[in-house]
C-alpha cells in the first residue's frame, strides 16, 4: 500500500488519525511505512467499509505463493539477486558498477520489475505484515482462510525483506516477525493486502492456496529426485482446477514422455489452456509446437501469434527467437523493422546473441526504417 492509499484512508476519517512519518522522503506511490501490525488491520477495516469488499492481510502461504509466482528459486527473478531487480540493503553485499546505486531509502511502487504474476516489489524496498502469529516451525498451511492465528501473537510475521536489510531477506523463503503493538512500525516495513474471492469469481477455490503451494513444490521436488509420475500426479490435480503452472510442466512432461507416455497433442492440449490464462512460457512452447508441426498441424502464423503474446509480456528468449524469425522468411512474413525491435528488446536485457544479431538486421535496414524500428523499441511496453 502506498502513501496515497494510507492518506485517502485519513482524509476519509479512518485510520485512527494516525499519520505516519515519510522519513521525509515524500508521499504518494512510495509504499506506506512505519506501520505497525495494528496500523495495518486498522486500514483494512475502513477500506472493507469503504467498498463493501472482504480485504484482509495474505497468510504466509498466501504472501509465499504470490511472491514465487510459480518459481522455486531463492529470488523469484533467479538464483541471484542485483540493484537493478529490486531495493535492498547494501550490507555484505558488493554491487555490481553496471547496476543501480544502491538507494538507502524506499524507492516508489513499481521502480523493479514485477514477478510473473505481475507483482510488483514482493521482494525489497518494504517488509510486508502478514495475518499469521509467530511459529519458528513453518509448514505450509492447511487453508488460505484460516492464517495460523494460535501460539506466540504478540509477534506476527513480516515477509519479504527491505530497502535496509541484506540481500538474504529479500529471499522469497525468508521469515521475519515483528511486536504488533501499536506504535512498533519501522521505516522498512509497510504492508499489502489480499481480497477473498466468492467461488464464483475463482476457477480452483476447492482446493486451499496452501495446499496449492504444497502441492506445485511437491511436484518439483519428485521431479529433481527423478520420480517423473509422481510429479505428474502433483500437478495433474492443479492443473484440472486451473492452474496454469502445473497446466505448462504437465506439457513439458507430455511432450518429453517424462512419467506419462510422450504425446505432443496431449501437450499442446496442456500448453495451450496455460497459454490462454497469459503463461509466457506456455505461450512460447506452443508457438514452437506449432512452427514444427508437433501435435498440431504446422503453422508459422499461428507460431509467431503466440511468440508475440510470450514476448509482449517482457521475455527475453521469445523476443530473441521472434526477432530471429522475423529477420528470416517465416510464410513471407519478413520484416526487418520487426526483427530490429525484437531483437533490440532482447539485448536491452542481456539476452546472449541478440545485440550482434540486431546489428546484423540493422546493415540490411534503410535509415528510414531504422528510425521506424528505434521508435517502435521506445513506446514498447510489456502486455
Amino acid at each position: 500500500m502506498t502513501f496515497a492509499e494510507w492518506d485517502a484512508c485519513l482524509a476519509d476519517g479512518g485510520c485512527g488519525d494516525y499519520q505516519p512519518s515519510d522519513m521525509g522522503w515524500g508521499r504518494g506511490d512510495r509504499p506506506v511505512i512505519n506501520i505497525s501490525f495494528e496500523d495495518a488491520k486498522a486500514y483494512v477495516a475502513w477500506l472493507n467499509k469503504k467498498t463493501g469488499q472482504s480485504y484482509r492481510l495474505p497468510s504466509e502461504a498466501e504472501w509465499e505463493y504470490a511472491a514465487r509466482a510459480g518459481t522455486t528459486t531463492p529470488y523469484h527473478f533467479g538464483e541471484t539477486i542485483s540493484t537493478d531487480e529490486a531495493n535492498f540493503g547494501s550490507i555484505g553485499f558488493q554491487r555490481d558498477p553496471t547496476k543501480k546505486e544502491f538507494l538507502d531509502r524506499t524507492a516508489p511502487v513499481g521502480s523493479y520489475p514485477p514477478n510473473k504474476f505481475g507483482l510488483h516489489d514482493v521482494l525489497g524496498n518494504v517488509e510486508e505484515w502478514v495475518e499469521d502469529c509467530r511459529s519458528l516451525n513453518y509448514a505450509f498451511a492447511t487453508s488460505v482462510t484460516q492464517p495460523r492465528t494460535s501460539g506466540e501473537c504478540r509477534f506476527r510475521m513480516v515477509r519479504g525483506g527491505s530497502w535496509n536489510y541484506p540481500q538474504g531477506r529479500a529471499r522469497s523463503a525468508y521469515r521475519g516477525w515483528l511486536n504488533t503493538g501499536k506504535g512498533n512500525g519501522k521505516d522498512g516495513n509497510g504492508f499489502r493486502v489480499a481480497r477473498s474471492l466468492p467461488s464464483s469469481e475463482t476457477d480452483y477455490v476447492a482446493i486451499p492456496l496452501g495446499q496449492q503451494v504444497h502441492a506445485l513444490l511437491a511436484g518439483f521436488e519428485a521431479y529433481d529426485s527423478g520420480d517423473y509420475e509422481a510429479a505428474v500426479l502433483e500437478w495433474q490435480a492443479l492443473a484440472n482446477k486451473g492452474h496454469a503452472v502445473a497446466q505448462f510442466n504437465l506439457g513439458v512432461m507430455y511432450q518429453l514422455g517424462l512419467g506419462v507416455g510422450q504425446d505432443n497433442a496431449e501437450a499442446v492440449n496442456w500448453y495451450r489452456m496455460a497459454a490462454e490464462q497469459g503463461n509466457a512460457k506456455a505461450q512460447q512452447n506452443i508457438g514452437y509446437m506449432y512452427m514444427k508441426g508437433l501435435g498440431l498441424a504446422q503453422s508459422s502464423t499461428q507460431a509467431l501469434k503466440w511468440y508475440r503474446e510470450a514476448a509482449n509480456q517482457g521475455n527475453a528468449a521469445t523476443q530473441y527467437l521472434l526477432g530471429s524469425l522475423y529477420a528470416g522468411d517465416p510464410d513471407g512474413q519478413q520484416d526487418y523493422v520487426l526483427a530490429y525491435m525484437w531483437l533490440n528488446l532482447a539485448s536491452r536485457q542481456g539476452y546472449e546473441g541478440a545485440a550482434d544479431a540486431r546489428t546484423a538486421v540493422a546493415s540490411n535496414m534503410t535509415d528510414e526504417q531504422l528510425s521506424e524500428a528505434r521508435k517502435l523499441v521506445l513506446n514498447w511496453e510489456p502486455k
